[in-house]
């Protein structure tokens, strides 16, 4: 699918600029949807780094961190993403999603 013909443009665009947060944030994306988990925090967590203020970084990383059942990680960055926008009810319900998974609703 057209997802599948990204991903080569993507990694070219990463290894010219390793900082692209475009390429960073579609790939990372693009893992996410293949179930990539491992693949897709690592490319969240380098895209925190360069755009520490990008909530849609800190929500994808708690996302890929709830699929790897890291509950405690997942819910302190998508407590970092509501921080950085408290406006997005996407990010508000994952949250409280992942609070309820832990042991007393987290």
């Amino acid at each position: 699918g057209r997802l599948d013909e990204a991903e080569a443009p993507l990694r070219r665009a990463l290894e010219r600029d390793p900082y692209s947060v475009h390429a960073l944030q579609n790939l990372a994306a693009a893992e996410m949807m293949w179930k990539r988990y491992g693949a897709a925090l690592a490319l969240y967590r380098r895209l925190v780094e360069v755009d520490p203020r990008n909530p849609s970084a800190h929500y994808g990383a708690g996302m890929a961190l709830h699929h790897l059942d890291r509950l405690d990680e997942a819910l302190a960055s998508l407590e970092r993403a509501l921080t950085l926008d408290p406006t997005r009810a996407d990010i508000r319900t994952n949250r409280d999603k992942v609070r309820a998974l832990l042991p007393r609703g987290g």
